[in-house]
């Protein structure tokens, strides 16, 4: 009788506990992060740009990589941490859009109860015709280096992400991408952009969903020979591509001829967001 009665004491805790575990979990919404330096960020300055609000962003974790060794130990690229200026470069801490627009799409999930989370891997200088090549399928065969590295850094963020909140459902949303100068410098990587977005769109959702909402970044800096070729480019795609979006990028505050200062990325982020909150309706 002793023994019956803890087992239906262990069984009556169980059962407490797997509700009080039901109960807790939640549903993490992760969007991706992808390009050129443009994503990176190129501000060095974070303290006297960025609002209080957006410094360190506890409810937002953020897992980033801009190289694949991460024998580094006294780096926070390769970590899970709060959403934040930690893009480290050059010896310098700066960020890009994702700052904005992870709170902003944070703010937009609140209202259902649920959380976001940010995946990022990006590299100045990289093009989409080589560096971001898609073979288009959802393994590796035929993509570029940095497009593997992304998928290698997405993986591991998710095993992270996963790790440090077992109880929750993780689920990809979308990604947003600012890349294409690279590209828009020459004539043959200009003309042939086109073809490479809508393949590597497709690449991506076949890697991580298939109906991923996917927003892209337009260019705008004058000094890029094939400006326009590039611009029109990713207009088609935006408007060719189902659940595809566009921000354009004209009137952003510039740090140089070719990267937007902090200021800028701020306000792009929160275009980001209110492109891919369109697309999620």
């Amino acid at each position: 009788m002793q023994a019956r009665k803890l087992g239906q004491v262990a069984a009556l805790a169980l059962m407490v506990k797997l509700q009080v575990l039901a109960l807790s979990a939640g549903t993490i919404n992760v969007f991706l992060v992808g390009g050129q330096s443009n994503a990176d960020g190129r501000d060095f300055k974070p303290d006297t740009v960025v609002p209080e609000e957006l410094k360190k962003q506890e409810n937002v974790p953020f897992y980033y990589n801009r190289k694949l060794d991460l024998s580094n130990t006294t780096s926070t690229s390769g970590t899970l941490i709060p959403l934040q200026p930690t893009i480290e470069a050059e010896n310098t801490i700066h960020f890009g859009p994702e700052l904005s627009f992870g709170k902003a799409m944070a703010d937009y999930y609140q209202q259902k109860n649920e959380s976001v989370a940010i995946l990022k891997y990006s590299y100045g200088g990289t093009n989409l015709i080589d560096h971001w090549k898609a073979g288009g399928t959802a393994g590796t065969e035929g993509d570029g280096g940095m497009y593997k590295g992304f998928q290698t850094i997405v993986g591991r963020g998710l095993t992270t992400l996963k790790e440090a909140h077992p109880g929750d459902t993780i689920v990809i949303k979308g990604m947003i991408w600012m890349q294409g100068e690279a590209d828009a410098d020459k004539e043959n990587s200009a003309n042939q952009y086109e073809e490479n977005l809508k393949r590597f769109i497709v690449d991506i959702r076949l890697t991580y969903g298939k109906d991923l909402p996917f927003v892209i970044g337009q260019v705008s800096q004058t000094a890029l020979k094939q400006l326009e070729t590039l611009r029109t480019a990713q207009a088609n795609v935006a408007r060719d591509v189902p659940l595809t979006g566009m921000v354009d990028t004209k009137g952003l505050t510039m740090k140089d001829a070719l990267h937007f200062d902090g200021a800028g990325q701020i306000i792009l982020g929160r275009k980001y967001a209110e492109e891919m909150q369109r697309l999620l309706k």
